[in-house]
């Protein structure tokens, strides 16, 4: 089995996600994980896929006819599986506060200067 990271971004438009689906299915690869997002006016997409040596190489291929396709720019770099065993404890932060700039960079350096490692960020701003 291998496995290849899927990034895209584009102008957002109804149907984005199905198409990238679409083109995974149809490459015999499955979608192992995901994030998709708009962001601003931008739909943008990372997931991992796994397949066989030969489809993977083939979507590695058709990279360019996919970014036409869907219309985004699209990046692919072939990974490998993650490791199993995670040294430490799984903690969740949650920071609610005024949106001011560097509030990421704040919290990031504190997680850094005590080596804890993000396996997932999310942030937003709400009124």
């Amino acid at each position: 089995m291998k496995y290849l990271v899927i990034s895209a971004i584009g102008s957002d438009r109804i149907g984005l996600a199905e198409n990238i689906a679409d083109v995974v299915a149809n490459s015999n690869c499955n979608i192992e994980e995901s994030k998709m997002a708009v962001l601003g006016g931008e739909f943008a997409v990372i997931v991992l896929v796994t397949g066989e040596d030969g489809a993977i190489s083939e979507l590695l291929q058709q990279k360019e006819a996919i970014a036409s396709r869907l219309e985004m720019h699209v990046e692919m770099r072939e990974t490998q599986a993650s490791p199993s065993t995670h040294v430490g404890l799984p903690y969740i932060v949650e920071s609610v506060s005024m949106d001011t700039p560097g509030i990421v960079y704040s919290l990031t350096s504190v997680l850094t200067r005590y080596e804890v490692n993000v396996e997932d960020l999310e942030t937003s701003t709400t009124s």
